[in-house]
């Protein structure tokens, strides 16, 4: 025998081998059990017992890590940042009151832009009350 001869006939029968039906059925072939209504898995194991009843049970717990309660406890002792408002306000507030100058503070503050537009709302709605009663 040649060699092509020798190699046709190992590919025939790799052919013949691939092509030959199986033992078992294909996928398609299998009927498909019913599914549960529910896309959610079930959180419990189910184990029939020998009069043909089944017996469930719930599904392990599982344990926190040790390392996450490590974590934990870093992070409650670990102190709250504060931030830049915060600190500039306690801050100033500590300077006033350190310094005394609350009421020199009050008093400069009366011209101030807020306490402007205080008066002139309230003289506006005096007005318009006076223009109603007329």
């Amino acid at each position: 025998m040649s060699l092509a001869q020798e190699k046709k006939r190992k590919i025939d029968s790799i052919w013949e081998e691939m092509n030959a039906p199986s033992e078992r059925p294909a996928k398609a072939a299998r009927p498909e059990a019913p599914r549960p209504e529910s896309a959610a898995p079930q959180a419990e194991n189910s184990r029939p017992q020998d009069d043909g009843k089944e017996v469930r049970r719930a599904a392990p717990r599982r344990r926190a890590s040790r390392f996450s309660k490590i974590a934990e406890m870093v992070e409650q002792r670990r102190a709250k940042k504060e931030n830049t408002l915060d600190k500039a306000r306690r801050e100033w507030s500590g300077f006033v009151a350190e310094q005394g100058i609350r009421e020199d503070l009050d008093q400069a503050n009366k011209d101030g832009f807020v306490e402007r537009q205080e008066f002139l709302s309230r003289v506006n709605e005096r007005t318009y009350e006076r223009s109603r009663q007329k």
